[in-house]
């Protein structure tokens, strides 16, 4: 298994103007790994950096179907922006995958990110 893998885009609602390979419902990139992903909104403005043991399953926890299966939904309110897509980066190493969350937060400042703190994990 390769050591880190980045996703292509991954756009959550079918209006979405950017070129996004992956759409809604399809199976979130590199959902079963340990790894970063990030949301964006439609401009591409960062809205937020995580990270996660399971990114398929911390993803599942922000969104879910609706009665359109081709569009998602928030399981949480706080999206002061919509979240129009999303890119994951898999990571091996657990301690590498903390200080890059760290790290992109730093540089990214991501609208969302809580005081900027990075994410337990």
């Amino acid at each position: 298994m390769p050591t880190s893998a980045v996703s292509p885009l991954y756009a959550l609602h079918r209006d979405v103007v950017l070129p996004a390979p992956t759409r809604w419902p399809a199976t979130y990139p590199n959902s079963s790994r340990n790894g970063i992903y990030l949301i964006y909104d439609d401009h591409g403005a960062h809205l937020y950096v995580g990270r996660s043991n399971k990114i398929g399953r911390r993803l599942g926890s922000y969104f879910k179907e609706c009665a359109d299966p081709n569009e998602c939904v928030y399981r949480i309110d706080a999206w002061r922006v919509r979240p129009a897509f999303l890119a994951t980066i898999a990571i091996a190493c657990d301690a590498e995958t903390a200080e890059l969350e760290q790290h992109l937060i730093r540089t990214l400042d991501p609208s969302h990110n809580v005081q900027h703190r990075p994410s337990r994990g």
